[in-house]
């Protein structure tokens, strides 16, 4: 498959024994997400990396930020780079942040007005400097950016279950579980 996608929808909107028909048309479940929300994030709980944070704001930047969601995530940078790295994405007001050490980024996210909320998104951190801050860091600074632009305070984002409790830690909680289901593998179209 030249362009690889997934299907994903609240647990609620796929229903009851969803897995058993989706794998009928070679669909399998993948990971879950957990929706979460946070009417105003909590003050952090310990000190955040003082680091040098840039804005997202040129293909650069763009690609930091597509290549460390790829390296988290265990898929070509080439996806990655496909979905966030286009400018036609960035034109409307996202506020996404890159954390670097040394020139090297180690961590980005963004955040972006979706209706009364700020979503946040794409948030990666590099193996080696997790645990330490880096991905709350990014998310605060995109979210500070968000909400002068905008005057919003309540953010929503997904969260995979190793990110859930740095975002529970910040003051989100949890709405509703995303399943994520792909083609099996050696079963695709």
């Amino acid at each position: 498959m030249e362009n690889p996608w997934v299907l994903r929808a609240s647990e609620d909107w796929f229903g009851f024994n969803s897995e058993s028909i989706l794998s009928r048309i070679g669909l399998v479940h993948k990971l879950d997400l957990m929706g979460m929300l946070a009417e105003r994030l909590s003050p952090p709980t310990r000190r955040l990396p003082d680091v040098q944070l840039r804005w997202i704001s040129d293909e650069e930047s763009r690609f930091a930020l597509a290549d460390l969601n790829a390296d988290a995530y265990g898929v070509p940078r080439d996806w990655g780079r496909q979905a966030l790295g286009s400018a036609a994405l960035w034109r409307g007001p996202l506020f996404g942040r890159i954390a670097y050490i040394g020139g090297e980024p180690v961590a980005g996210a963004f955040a972006l007005r979706i209706d009364s909320a700020l979503y946040v998104g794409w948030v990666a951190t590099s193996k080696s400097y997790r645990r330490m801050g880096f991905a709350e860091l990014v998310i605060r600074a995109s979210l500070e950016g968000a909400r002068k632009a905008t005057g919003l305070e309540r953010a929503i984002l997904h969260a995979t279950s190793e990110g859930q409790p740095v975002y529970t830690r910040m003051g989100y909680r949890s709405v509703v579980k995303f399943p994520f289901y792909g083609h099996e593998e050696g079963n695709r179209a």
